[in-house]
């Protein structure tokens, strides 16, 4: 199944405080965490904003994920 509708693709950005397998404090994570996937999976261009708390970036980064710095604020973007 595809996502593509008119030649377009959508683009969905998820803004959540905890995902999986970055971090995880409920039930909240896992579905923050596995819903961008589930939607890559099908088409959609997903991207995911996540707090860099203690760790994450570290995470991220041996997960082989990129990381881009936004600014001095803002610590880094996780291309999904």
């Amino acid at each position: 199944m595809t996502a593509v509708q008119g030649g377009r693709t959508p683009k969905v950005l998820h803004v959540s405080p905890e995902a999986v397998p970055f971090s995880k404090v409920g039930g909240l994570g896992d579905v923050a965490g596995s819903l961008p996937a589930a939607l890559r999976d099908s088409g959609t261009d997903c991207r995911l904003l996540t707090p860099a708390w203690e760790g994450v970036l570290d995470r991220a980064r041996e997960l082989g994920f990129s990381l881009s710095r936004l600014s001095r604020k803002a610590e880094a973007v996780i291309r999904w």
